[in-house]
């Protein structure tokens, strides 16, 4: 089963007026084998309540309604800030126009530029997810929303920093292993966190919870800026 926003011609199969609903205000429940319509959700964000709600597949009535359910709950209480919750704001930024990155925005306070390389920009914050100590992002500067999408100059500019990246974050930190990260679901452009692993990090044999920041992992400011002013020799 597959839980995706209906097309235009869904919505008006079903009765939904597109004049009235958007292609974000409509979730659909297709069997991924048939592409099948087991149930069909309306809601508005605006009122933050459920507007219609047809299960079409009784065999599977209370499958079908828990996860239309929870999608729709998690679009209007917009309790986060990946697509899961706000995806009209994720659509819009996928166009480079209107990307924050593309567009010289402000960095998430806390964030601190350590370098420029020739195709990304290499970022890093005392607010360390994980608590990993030297926890760090390298931004494409060319715009895509997916790793395969790059043209092959870009895409092969962009590997070889983050390679850059990594090696120096290695040496720096003496971490025992580097972790590759490549998410996007809050901002669909492009960029690899970079997570230094050790013997005490708080996730053996796991992965790495990135919601947990505190506390920082650095014993002080100093240690901070020691750790960027190191980086920044390295990739200099």
């Amino acid at each position: 089963m597959l839980i995706r926003w209906a097309t235009e011609k869904e919505r008006e199969a079903n009765g939904f007026d597109n004049d009235v609903y958007g292609p974000y205000d409509v979730l659909i429940a297709v069997d991924r084998m048939t592409k099948q319509c087991l149930g069909i959700a309306a809601f508005s964000r605006e009122e933050k309540r459920v507007l219609k709600f047809d299960i079409l597949d009784q065999t599977r009535k209370l499958v079908i309604e828990e996860k239309l359910r929870r999608c729709v709950n998690n679009q209007i209480t917009q309790q986060g800030g990946s697509f899961h919750f706000r995806f009209p704001e994720y659509a819009i930024q996928v166009q480079p126009k209107f990307c924050p990155c593309c567009n010289n925005a402000s960095m998430p306070e806390g964030n601190v530029d350590v370098a420029e390389l020739p195709n990304s920009w290499v970022i890093t914050s005392p607010l360390a997810q994980g608590k990993l100590f030297g926890k760090s992002v390298v931004v494409a500067k060319y715009h895509s929303e997916y790793f395969y999408d790059m043209p092959e100059r870009e895409f092969i500019g962009y590997v070889k920093d983050v390679k850059r990246a990594a090696k120096a974050l290695h040496k720096i930190t003496e971490a025992v292993k580097i972790n590759y990260e490549i998410h996007g679901n809050s901002s669909p452009h492009l960029h690899c966190h970079l997570y230094p692993r050790y013997l005490d990090d708080d996730f053996p044999s796991a992965p790495i919870d990135y919601r947990i920041t505190e506390p920082s992992p650095y014993e002080g400011e100093q240690e901070f800026l020691w750790f960027v002013d190191k980086m920044r020799k390295e990739l200099k």
